[in-house]
């Protein structure tokens, strides 16, 4: 029995546009018609179905939709009936709205928390070293790297306590690999100042919308306040003191 041995094949090539052609662009290919035939086939039996539906529409026929649209602009528009909501309806829908945004509010309280967390962005005010100098040439030649004992890297990471020494930075190879790894994590650390900072704006619209939403409630529900206007110019709404028996 003879053996069967495959060879190579040839690869299937298409013939090129001809040169006196070129300016007119690429020459369409079979998949090219195949596909545009497809799609004019597909509105086409569209049309056509659209047309024996309307050649065959009774004028009589009859539906309930008709009684709730009317022909504008030669297409059939629903016609909306708003009822006016009544007093314990619009109070429940802004107590649902209400409990909403105070739930947004505490996720992003939270997650800027988190974030703060992570880059120790959380104290109120930035720490400084004072580094005491004998002269001024001492304090002309003074080099933070050299005092610190650490590498460059580490103090353009913008760290201002709990400096790493250059001797525990020997045994993590992910930071000292190479500048690449440096620069990224830089770069992550401003994203996570800036998302913080865009967060933090969010956070402050959440609760200025919290508190004028309370407010609203509270006109609503009828009880007796006093109005008091806040250092920023806006109004506070404050709860009168009533005797219960």
């Amino acid at each position: 029995m003879s053996s069967f041995k495959v060879g190579k094949r040839r690869t299937y090539r298409e013939r090129p546009a001809p040169a006196n052609r070129k300016h007119l662009g690429l020459l369409p290919k079979a998949k090219d018609y195949k596909v545009r035939a497809a799609a004019h086939n597909k509105k086409a039996a569209e049309i056509q179905k659209l047309r024996k539906a309307a050649a065959f529409r009774n004028p009589d026929e009859f539906n309930f939709k008709m009684e709730h649209a009317q022909m504008q602009d030669s297409f059939h528009t629903k016609i909306i009936e708003r009822q006016p909501m009544s007093k314990e309806q619009m109070l429940d829908m802004q107590t649902h709205n209400l409990s909403y945004i105070s739930h947004k509010r505490l996720l992003d309280a939270k997650k800027v928390e988190a974030l703060q967390q992570s880059i120790f962005a959380d104290q109120p005010k930035k720490p400084n070293h004072i580094i005491f100098v004998d002269d001024e040439k001492e304090k002309a030649n003074f080099d933070p790297v050299k005092y610190y004992d650490t590498v460059p890297e580490a103090l353009a990471l913008g760290i201002t306590h709990n400096i790493p020494k250059r001797e525990n930075l020997e045994n993590a190879p992910v930071i000292l690999n190479s500048g690449a790894n440096i620069a990224a994590a830089a770069k992550d650390f401003q994203k996570t100042k800036l998302e913080i900072r865009e967060r933090l704006k969010r956070l402050k619209r959440l609760e200025d919308t919290e508190r004028r939403m309370r407010d609203q409630k509270t006109r609503m529900t009828g009880v007796s306040y006093t109005e008091k206007k806040r250092d920023d110019g806006s109004t506070m709404l404050k709860l009168k003191k009533e005797r219960k028996r």
